[in-house]
């Protein structure tokens, strides 16, 4: 019996005895802690927002909520890890608008399909993709990088990302056909050594969030010189978004909470109760505005799910014309 074979049984069977279980299950539930899986490594923006969020909800559930990362093949590892849980509510997956509505589309194989797989469980936050060059490259605005590119041999400079077709890679790509350039992709396995290397000038500009690269900022060697967000980030007033450069690169990174899709309904609305719950605190909101993510208005599991759907049929008329395809 194939893995896919297997997972529908299994489903099935979790599903059935779930079920039968649901009146004193959906009243006593948590009893045990529950496993946030997170598809980035420790020390990404997205891992801070999971633990900072677990926290909180750790202390809404009464359990521990505890993150578990599987960093890897542009979120599918940590999407396989939810399918292959069982379906009782005590595993949760962060989604983010890579794994969702970007690599369907993108990836000619994928080990999911998050229609079929997710439950979409609630929101969580928006990243702004902010522009990062290194210091020691000596331009401090859009149009200075742009012009220095443009002096240079096609594919002579390059730019960092977290990994293959992911927001920050497409925001880049989206970047430099808006501005006519023909830079090198160099792709990492996360945030954190791409950051790292850009701040060493091993590699010349990336996008990505605040939180991972603002010490970097702070230690002198990275310098911030445009953002793809509608209006200045509150937390960077000085920084003028790329479209008051002169490229209007905008879409929202968002980053959402799921379970699996056959999880019973009662246990995702409990979760979703919790999470917004705990988003509303001003502990939780203050520490991720605070990094640089936008909290934006709570959602239902309903409308996190009808929003993803969107998002996956509209980026897939606008990313077939790019004629991206990775394997």
């Amino acid at each position: 019996m194939d893995f896919q074979k297997r997972l529908t049984l299994k489903r099935t069977l979790g599903t059935a005895v779930a079920m039968a279980a649901l009146p004193s299950l959906a009243q006593t539930f948590p009893t045990k802690p529950i496993r946030w899986i997170v598809g980035y490594p420790p020390g990404s923006g997205l891992d801070f927002v999971a633990r900072v969020v677990a926290e909180g909800m750790s202390k809404e559930l009464g359990q521990p909520v505890v993150v578990d990362n599987k960093a890897g093949a542009a979120g599918a590892i940590a999407a396989a890890a939810l399918a292959a849980a069982p379906s009782d509510g005590y595993s949760l997956l962060s989604v983010d608008m890579g794994a969702y509505s970007l690599n369907p589309h993108l990836y000619t194989k994928l080990a999911y399909d998050p229609r079929r797989d997710f439950a979409m469980t609630g929101m969580m936050v928006t990243l702004p993709m902010v522009m990062f060059v290194p210091v020691s490259l000596g331009v401090s605005t859009v149009a200075e990088f742009v012009a220095y590119v443009k002096s240079k041999p096609e594919k002579s400079v390059n730019f960092a990302s977290s990994g293959m077709g992911n927001p920050v890679h497409l925001t880049m790509e989206m970047f430099q056909r808006k501005a006519g350039l023909n830079m090198v992709h160099v792709p990492y396995k996360g945030s954190p050594p791409a950051v790292a290397d850009l701040a060493a000038g091993l590699v010349s500009a990336m996008f990505v969030d605040p939180s991972t690269a603002m010490p970097f900022v702070q230690s002198g060697k990275l310098r911030v010189i445009g953002t793809n967000t509608l209006a200045r980030l509150p937390t960077l007033p000085d920084v003028p978004t790329l479209k008051e450069s002169g490229y209007d690169v905008f879409f929202p990174v968002w980053l959402a909470m799921a379970m699996s899709a056959s999880t019973p309904k009662p246990l995702v609305e409990r979760i979703n109760h919790s999470l917004n719950e705990t988003m509303k605190t001003p502990q939780v909101s203050k520490r991720l505005s605070d990094a640089g993510f936008i909290v934006g208005e709570r959602m239902s599991a309903q409308q996190t799910e009808q929003f993803a759907r969107s998002e996956y049929q509209n980026w897939g008329k606008t990313l077939a014309p790019m004629n991206i395809k990775l394997e």
